[in-house]
């Protein structure tokens, strides 16, 4: 039995994040895997996790306690002063450290986000074997970022893209080897559950997001406002997905926002108050006839499934995920441009002219793509 650390995924309730985590816990059922949880997190992620009986959750410690205390240990600690002993026991026991970061290194997240999503990396023993999971990566702005990147990759076995956009970002990195897979989410198997609502026939699952409105969208909920109205006028019923809670950015409230306020009383448009494990959005996108989304991973699901799909995307991820690799099957449009509803007429336009043998093609060759990953593990 193999043991496993993720990192990267320091809670659950960003259901993109989990399920990279899931899609490795589901495909190494025969080893063990410590997720590390953030304490404020670590409850929560017990419950989210608890279906797996191979995980357990190990809290990061310098997420809790004096903070100034901990600064001064983090600080030393990149100097090779050992602070974190109980910690570094269980990271250096294990055999794999894999980093599922998604796209959280990157100056998009700033410094201090890469610095934390590095930290367990930079501190680990030279023994253990460090994976980075498919994910986008950069770009990287200043000395600091670039230093705590090299030194990171340098430590690494072997850094994987799930997308080739951020080639274009790794220019000053040319020293490393970049392998080119797929997200591993496209690997995740969907778990069944039963709701109180009825998901219809033709239903469009519309995944919301609190982040929208920090990358230029003055009116966020007028703008899902009118993807669900295009929605319903060309017949189709709407599914709500809340993809993330947490205080930072809570899509259930922006979810129960657009209800309240503009389809209160129509019951086309349904929604839950939960945010669901990623492999049981997997389930409930399963259920409809397309996607559109601005999270990325509800589109993973859909891919994978041979679902159209549209992301309104933010950054470059969408570009390489989304369009590059599922043209015309998966298709994107700028969240804060003019002609985003354009192309989401566009989109519903083109659910009923699908090759599905090509599409399945193109979710086959993903989905392989992401096995590779774990074929370096088990």
């Amino acid at each position: 039995m193999k043991k496993i650390i993720i990192t990267g995924c320091f809670h659950s309730l960003n259901s993109g994040v989990m399920a990279m985590a899931e899609a490795i816990i589901q495909n190494c059922p025969n080893n063990k895997i410590t997720i590390l949880s953030s304490p404020a997190y670590i409850e929560n992620d017990k419950k989210r996790y608890s279906i797996y009986p191979n995980v357990q959750l190990l809290p990061i410690p310098w997420f809790s306690g004096n903070k100034i205390k901990n600064v001064f240990k983090l600080f030393f600690s990149l100097l090779g002063i050992k602070f974190y002993k109980s910690f570094r026991r269980e990271l250096n026991q294990s055999d794999y450290l894999i980093d599922i970061s998604g796209d959280s290194i990157s100056n998009d997240y700033g410094t201090k986000s890469i610095f934390f999503q590095l930290f367990p990396i930079l501190i680990a023993h030279k023994n253990i074997k460090i994976l980075f999971a498919p994910q986008s990566l950069g770009p990287f702005k200043g000395f600091i970022q670039n230093t705590l990147v090299k030194k990171a990759f340098k430590k690494a076995q072997k850094i994987n893209l799930r997308e080739t956009e951020s080639k274009k970002y790794l220019k000053n990195f040319s020293n490393y080897k970049f392998e080119d897979l797929a997200d591993l989410a496209f690997l995740l198997k969907a778990t069944p559950i039963k709701l109180n609502i009825s998901i219809k026939e033709k239903t469009i699952a519309v995944g919301v997001s609190a982040l929208v409105k920090d990358f230029g969208v003055a009116n966020s909920s007028l703008l899902f406002k009118h993807i669900i109205d295009k929605c319903l006028e060309k017949g189709y019923h709407v599914l709500l997905v809340n993809h993330v809670s947490t205080p930072q950015g809570n899509d259930i409230l922006v979810a129960n926002t657009i209800k309240e306020k503009y389809f209160n009383n129509d019951e086309r448009v349904i929604k839950t108050n939960k945010n669901f494990r990623a492999s049981e959005w997997k389930y409930l996108i399963s259920q409809c006839s397309g996607i559109i989304s601005a999270r990325m991973h509800p589109v993973v699901h859909a891919l994978s499934l041979s679902i159209p799909s549209l992301n309104l995307s933010y950054n470059h991820k969408s570009v390489g995920v989304v369009e590059k690799r599922f043209a015309p099957y998966g298709q994107i449009a700028s969240i804060n441009d003019d002609d985003v509803l354009v192309k989401v007429d566009f989109f519903l336009d083109g659910l009923n002219l699908i090759n599905q043998k090509d599409f399945k093609d193109l979710a086959q060759k993903n989905i392989s793509l992401a096995q590779r990953f774990i074929n370096q593990i088990v």
